[in-house]
């Protein structure tokens, strides 16, 4: 079968976004929870439910080995460094718009609020930042 490169490219992103979902929905049907401060996934799935899931994402990452071999596609592995690297990121962006010059988009902060929020998301920054070198070190492991 002919493909051009652009063809192989989008073929193989897209897949690879199906195949890591379904990666996440076999850790939910096989019980993941997860709870922490703001965030929590409440793992609802009953028993018939997380069979029948289970069964499907095998049917369909079969189909989509298929596709990778008949269209001899790669694999395309994530390391932890670089999805670290890309959820940091993302944080600082989140976050440097809670400061109060951001949030005034939403109605004057009043100076009590800004002199609690401030502090504690520059904080939070240097959290972020602090990730973000402990991944960045020279001699760690990139893959």
């Amino acid at each position: 079968m002919e493909m051009t490169e652009g063809h192989k490219g989008t073929i193989s992103t897209t897949l690879w976004l199906v195949d890591k979902a379904l990666c996440e929905f076999r850790l939910w049907a096989e019980g993941r929870e997860c709870k922490s401060v703001f965030y929590e996934e409440i793992n609802n799935l009953t028993p018939d439910q997380r069979i029948a899931l289970l069964n499907e994402v095998e049917r369909m990452q079969g189909r989509l080995r298929e596709v990778r071999e008949a269209l001899h596609l790669e694999c395309h592995a994530e390391g932890a460094v670089d999805s670290i690297r890309s959820h940091t990121t993302s944080m600082w962006i989140y976050l440097v718009e809670l400061g109060g010059k951001y949030l005034r988009g939403y109605g004057e902060p009043s100076p009590e609020f800004l002199a609690f929020l401030d502090p504690r998301v520059r904080e939070l920054l240097q959290g972020v930042q602090h990730i973000s070198d402990i991944v960045n070190k020279e001699g760690d492991a990139t893959e």
